[in-house]
């Protein structure tokens, strides 16, 4: 018959690699931040030059605005545009 303790770690290592344990998922979190972004919504609904101009105007604001730059790449890659 197993021991407790045995058991015990089995059972905690099972929930922990079962992501019981995990914390919030950051893919989903930036996901929810995005679709909340009026420059993605614009981008999203094909109104490529608004979601440019307003980024490029965060950036302006910003330039440490690690979100306003890969939205303004989001914008370019759905143009075509690649440099």
């Amino acid at each position: 018959m197993p021991r407790p303790i045995t058991l015990a770690v089995v059972l905690f290592v099972s929930l922990g690699c079962g992501g019981l344990f995990a914390g919030p998922d950051p893919v989903a979190e930036e996901g929810q931040l995005d679709a909340a972004d009026s420059a993605e919504q614009k981008r999203l609904r094909g109104d490529y030059d608004g979601a440019e101009k307003e980024l490029k105007r965060r950036l302006n604001d910003n330039p440490q605005d690690a979100r306003a730059w890969r939205l303004l790449g989001d914008v370019y890659f759905t143009r075509g545009q690649y440099f």
